[in-house]
């Protein structure tokens, strides 16, 4: 796991465990074992969160929907109907009523 992740994440539990403990939820050696455990699933967490973002973002109909967005296009030309229905549909998204 890329340590630039899971710092931040570990800085902030490591953080957050002084505050548990002196609101007497847990005290702080096993707010230290839980942290580490937490850092680990979280930035997992993210990076599978942001694997599937960008495989969302990156489908054709994703793709052609954001082109039809721009400012300046005036449409988009496709063969392929549910790519064309992208098209409309991001056409109309930057259209004010």
């Amino acid at each position: 796991m890329n340590t630039n992740l899971t710092l931040p994440i570990r800085q902030a539990l490591i953080g957050l465990g002084p505050l548990l403990a002196y609101m007497g939820v847990t005290d702080e050696a096993s707010w230290l074992a839980l942290s580490n455990h937490l850092a680990v699933v979280l930035g997992v967490a993210w990076m599978v969160g942001g694997v599937i973002w960008q495989w969302w973002v990156s489908r054709p109909a994703a793709k052609v929907a954001q082109v039809a967005a721009l400012p300046g296009v005036i449409g988009v030309v496709t063969n392929d109907p549910n790519l064309a229905a992208a098209a409309d549909a991001g056409s109309r998204a930057n259209k004010v009523p």
